[in-house]
């Protein structure tokens, strides 16, 4: 008689082990644990590259297919999602030096930005005046002609519209969808659902006149 497995998969998982094993990112339950065990222990996928971070996308169907595979006798239910993500980070314990700089360098990003937006939107958002007032605090004379605040203003503003939007020419920065890319896609799905909605509405409309 066939063991029924129970597999639950989150959305979107971590792990920091090269060898990630099926245990290492579902939820599983079987009534028979030495299957249980078994099953959590099949190899998902190893990551060759372990120098950077991965992301990895999975069908439940590929779930089933492997278990199946190795042990035919078992009947898998998904009680998840039916695709998930699976993301490949390097151990923290050896990058928690990188960790911390990137939280304090974050943490002056936001101060400053915070205090700048302050300060432009007491003056009603006149920039020119604000680096004027705070060259003068620094330096204690007025700047004349172009100064280091306005340069690193755009500077700044063009690094931040990279960064943000997650492109220079062709190449992407890091491997993360960009805004854009999650706009259109979610512009897409509302296109599709917009769509299957209209073709039973009109189905619906032709039963009701054939009447």
């Amino acid at each position: 008689m066939p063991e029924t497995l129970y597999v639950k998969a989150q959305q979107c998982c971590q792990v920091t082990e090269d060898n990630i094993l099926l245990g290492n990112v579902l939820k599983m339950w079987c009534k028979n644990k030495d299957i249980l065990t078994k099953c959590m222990a099949i190899k998902l996928v190893h990551v060759k590259d372990k120098s950077k971070e991965n992301r990895f996308v999975f069908s439940i169907l590929d779930i089933v297919q492997l278990i199946q595979k190795n042990y035919p006798n078992v009947d898998v239910e998904n009680m998840g999602n039916e695709d998930f993500i699976v993301q490949y980070k390097k151990s923290s314990a050896n990058v928690l030096w990188w960790e911390w700089t990137k939280a304090i360098f974050v943490f002056i990003v936001v101060f400053v930005g915070s205090a700048f937006a302050i300060m432009t939107f007491n003056e009603d958002v006149n920039v020119s005046e604000v680096f004027e007032n705070v060259y003068y605090l620094v330096t204690g004379s007025l700047p004349e002609g172009f100064n280091i605040l306005q340069a690193g203003y755009c500077v700044g503003l063009a690094v931040g519209i990279l960064v943000f939007y997650n492109h220079f020419c062709k190449k992407k920065v890091t491997s993360d969808p960009t805004p854009l890319d999650v706009e259109l896609r979610s512009y897409e799905t509302d296109i599709y659902t917009t769509v299957i909605d209209n073709y039973y509405r009109d189905e619906d409309k032709k039963e009701r006149g054939s009447k």
